[in-house]
Order: C-alpha cells, then sequence, then structure tokens
C-alpha cells in the first residue's frame, strides 16, 4: 500500500507536467512564424531533462523528474499524428469547395450538388399528411 507522500510524488509530476504542457501549446500561439513549434521542442527538452534527471538526481528527485519527462514524452504522440494525418487527395487539397468543378472555360463553376426532389401529391407543403401510428409496420405486426 502506497503512503501519501508516495502517492504525491507519483501524481504531481504528471499535474506539473500537463500545467507546463498547456504553458508550451500556448507558445505555438504567441509564436506561429517558427519553422518548428516552440512546443515540440519544448517537449522534447523536457523530456530528455526528464531522463537525464532520472540518472543524474537524487531520490525522490529522480522519480519526479523521470514521470515529469515520461508525461511530456506522451505528446510526442500528438506531434507525430498530426504530422501524418489524414491522407487528402491532392485534387481535394486544391479546391476549397469540393462541390464545385472546374470552369473548363464557362464563365462561373458549375455546382454539381443534387437539389432535393421531393415526390409526391403534397411534395412538403402545407397540406402533407400528419405522421399516423402504425402505417409503417410491417404487415405481420398489423395482423393482416
Amino acid at each position: 500500500m502506497l503512503d501519501p507522500k508516495e502517492m504525491l510524488v507519483k501524481i504531481g509530476p504528471q499535474h506539473l507536467g500537463k500545467g507546463v504542457s498547456y504553458v508550451l501549446a500556448e507558445l505555438d500561439n504567441v509564436l506561429p512564424d517558427w519553422p518548428v513549434k516552440p512546443s515540440l521542442i519544448g517537449n522534447i527538452a523536457l523530456t530528455a531533462a526528464g531522463f537525464l534527471g532520472g540518472f543524474l538526481a537524487p531520490e525522490p528527485l529522480d522519480e519526479i523528474l523521470v514521470i515529469w519527462g515520461g508525461h511530456h514524452s506522451t505528446n510526442l504522440w500528438d506531434y507525430l499524428r498530426t504530422g501524418i494525418g489524414p491522407y487528402v487527395p491532392p485534387v481535394a487539397r486544391l479546391s476549397t469547395n469540393p462541390r464545385l468543378v472546374p470552369t473548363r472555360g464557362l464563365a462561373k463553376p458549375v455546382d454539381i450538388a443534387r437539389r432535393k426532389v421531393e415526390v409526391g401529391p403534397y411534395a412538403g407543403g402545407a397540406g402533407a399528411p400528419k405522421f399516423i401510428p402504425g402505417v409503417l409496420r410491417p404487415k405481420f405486426m398489423h395482423g393482416a
């Protein structure tokens, strides 16, 4: 059974790491023109510092630093996921509105979206019949 001090040593660095992750994510908004996200640089540095601290720091600081660095290493999976991203075909990347086809000499783009077709005597007008319970049931449920 863990005593409260051991639990704080294991849980506290994760909360500290989460707070630092939010600060690093905010740096991405403050410095958007960098070629590499500042939060990626920070998370790599803090991961390395945490693991080095595990080798060099005295107890219980070594365990605190390893858990803290481990939390920042999990953020690297997020960067990998966003770096790979979903596959988008090259044609879809060029078009801002995928419903429009290239003009090929026409005056304006052609909208290829299909319009809603209303069929029947009421066709969605004011005289449309109300919902009648049981009408759409299968035959065996009517007793026929």
